[in-house]
């Protein structure tokens, strides 16, 4: 089961203009969390710059996409606040606003790029030169400037989709957002299909440009077996999506936040194996909540 981080579910009054507003299209792809403790291992596996580099993969750009039709649209149905829809349920204006319309992506049988992938081409390939001349630099100093100047590069890099879905940025284009979150959605599903359905492995949680696997093992060598299949049955798929594994984890707790009522924070408490009183507890009210615990701890839910 999978649901969408919709950018549009805010609450229908006047907006206050010193408040940061939330884009109004679909955002990245969340798998429901499969709740439980896993006392194997499990692997985490995510996308490298994932929107970036979804720009360069599809050649998505003012210049290669016909988008402005589809943003006229857009911005006539924004705008059309008329008696019909003000009678409208909250729960038909979210529904519409899933089913939202996209441009179509662009062919470009020339070969020639547009130009924001171009740009995120020379600023990636920047950033990879002065990784390397810190990977190889002694000096603490320069080695602070070096790791400064790879991390501005980095979030250059990221904020191009920023900007796209900004609407008071010079770039904004809408349909370019959301096409690029779009994209990002049919990615990640189909990252979590050749995983389950190609691999016979269990996907216990996604968010966005990330998946979580449980491996049932306990041997580390197989454990980085298994991350390297995936990443090269899913990365063969793409010419610049890079999928990599990012972490390992020998325990995990996966929690859902809705085991009360809506927006009623919840408690785990930590019993250590000798029954004596709670050892710790968390209280949250955060959905979806990844907690890493001890292997000597008994968790006990209600």
């Amino acid at each position: 089961m999978s649901t969408q981080v919709d950018h549009n579910k805010k609450k229908r009054k006047k907006a206050d203009p010193h408040k940061r507003q939330k884009a109004a299209y679909s955002g990245g792809l969340v798998l429901e969390p499969k709740k439980g403790f896993y006392d194997s291992h499990v692997l985490l596996l995510d996308f490298a710059s994932l929107y970036p580099s979804i720009i360069q993969e599809y050649d998505l750009c003012f210049t290669t996409v016909d988008w402005a039709p589809v943003a006229k649209r857009m911005e006539a149905r924004a705008n059309g606040e008329s008696d019909a829809k003000k009678q409208r349920t909250e729960d038909d204006v979210e529904v519409e606003e899933a089913a939202e319309e996209l441009p179509p992506l662009p062919d470009r049988g020339d070969g020639a790029k547009g130009v924001l992938p171009r740009v995120l081409k020379n600023i990636i390939s920047k950033r990879r030169e002065v990784k390397g001349l810190l990977k190889k630099e002694k000096n603490v100093k320069k080695r602070e400037t070096y790791e400064i100047r790879q991390m501005a590069l980095k979030l250059t890099a990221n904020s191009m989709y920023g900007c796209l879905g900004f609407s008071h940025s010079r770039f904004y284009a809408k349909p370019l957002a959301a096409l690029v979150t779009s994209l990002g959605r049919d990615t990640l599903q189909a990252t979590a299909d050749v995983a389950e359905k190609e691999l016979g492995l269990e996907v216990i949680y996604g968010d966005t440009d990330s998946i979580m696997i449980n491996t049932r093992t306990d041997d580390l060598a197989v454990v980085k077996d298994l991350g390297l299949k995936v990443k090269k049955a899913v990365n063969k798929r793409y010419r610049l999506l890079e999928l990599e594994l990012d972490g390992i984890f020998k325990t995990m707790l996966l929690l859902k936040k809705k085991v009360k009522e809506k927006n009623e924070p919840f408690s785990i408490y930590l019993i250590n194996a000798s029954g004596q009183p709670p050892c710790s507890s968390i209280t949250s009210s955060i959905s979806p909540i990844i907690r890493i615990v001890s292997l000597r701890a008994t968790i006990i839910f209600w």
